[in-house]
């Protein structure tokens, strides 16, 4: 299978390049101190939220509330990048599912918040 077909089956490797480590190729994401106390949100609150310069997103959610960032990165790109900070996505790795299961959902985490680490607002808009 190409990296086109690849991408077109919501792989989302058209994300970008990013450093990576073997040896499953998980992309690196860069630490980032918190400078002061933040008050954290849902994602699933994210959209409806009237104060997003003063709070923080995360995760720790059931999967199917924050898929759609995966199904749709650049939109949710755009909207987290109002907020003070953002945590990666939390995707699943249940102890019962497959060692192969457990790292995709490992290497999505990893690629959305490299994705979202690296790329500037003003290019989200020139490639929705």
């Amino acid at each position: 299978m190409s990296l086109e077909a690849l991408s077109r089956n919501g792989h989302n490797l058209q994300l970008g390049e990013f450093e990576c480590v073997w040896p499953y190729q998980i992309p690196v994401i860069q630490p980032v101190p918190a400078a002061e106390k933040v008050r954290w949100i849902p994602f699933n609150s994210a959209r409806t939220d009237a104060l997003r310069g003063a709070h923080g997103v995360h995760f720790f959610i059931d999967d199917y509330l924050f898929e759609r960032c995966w199904n749709d990165s650049d939109r949710y790109a755009k909207l987290l990048s109002e907020f003070r900070a953002v945590l990666s996505p939390d995707f699943s790795l249940f102890t019962d599912y497959p060692p192969a299961v457990q790292i995709y959902n490992h290497w999505r985490k990893h690629l959305l918040a490299a994705f979202w680490q690296q790329i500037p607002v003003h290019l989200l808009e020139r490639r929705g």
